[in-house]
């Protein structure tokens, strides 16, 4: 019986799991689309094809809904800042980390456009989440170009202005990707083109960042 019980509750928990990650996907790319003030429930649920009920079923609101989703967005920005290898060579680690905010911008276009549609609007729900958890976790990676400008390992370079640059960079593929599909004039970027794109942004920073042979 015990057995039974635990492998209904996993099934459900299953079922959850899929139903929420589904709605989740969904609301991220209309939130994305049309801002959460514009944004509707009905419309989350015909995008994820499932009943209005359902996802209030999960979500309980709109706001609460939006929350889930910016909390999601900023998970996944922690997680790429973590990745940074903090005992390799400069240029690897920099390369590595730039290759993968492209592909985060590939994969997770609509996270980008949350995150600048939510500083545009003033920011105030991104407050606390940059000064309590952002900076702690940006702060180390700080202190490593830090230390690798002290050891001349990199040129003189503000390690603020560099991550700055990056993100800028990087973000920009997934923030305005209709002008880059409209100037490059195709419909949508392939992932090849990513992958180009990648290796000329790396090049452009590497470039800039790690010390020359004058230096």
């Amino acid at each position: 019986m015990a057995t039974r019980t635990a492998a209904a509750t996993a099934a459900k928990a299953r079922i959850r799991d899929a139903a929420q990650g589904r709605i989740l996907d969904a609301a991220a790319e209309v939130f994305s689309e049309r801002g959460p003030a514009a944004a509707t429930v009905a419309e989350i649920a015909a995008r994820a094809d499932m009943p209005t009920a359902t996802v209030h079923y999960y979500f309980g609101s709109k706001t609460a809904l939006y929350d889930a989703v910016l909390s999601q967005v900023l998970d996944l920005w922690l997680s790429e800042i973590d990745r940074i290898d903090t005992q390799g060579p400069p240029e690897e680690a920099l390369s590595a980390y730039i290759r993968a905010k492209m592909r985060v911008s590939f994969a997770h276009p609509a996270a980008s456009r949350i995150v600048a549609g939510e500083i545009l609007r003033g920011g105030a729900k991104i407050e606390s989440f940059v000064r309590d958890e952002l900076l702690p976790h940006l702060q180390a990676k700080l202190d490593l170009v830090e230390h690798w400008r002290r050891s001349n390992r990199v040129r003189p370079v503000d390690p603020r202005t560099l991550f700055f640059l990056i993100w800028a960079s990087t973000e920009f593929y997934a923030t305005y990707a209709s002008e880059v599909v409209a100037v490059r004039g195709v419909e949508r970027l392939t992932e090849a083109e990513f992958e180009t794109a990648s290796d000329a942004i790396a090049d452009i920073i590497l470039r800039g960042a790690l010390p020359r042979a004058r230096d």
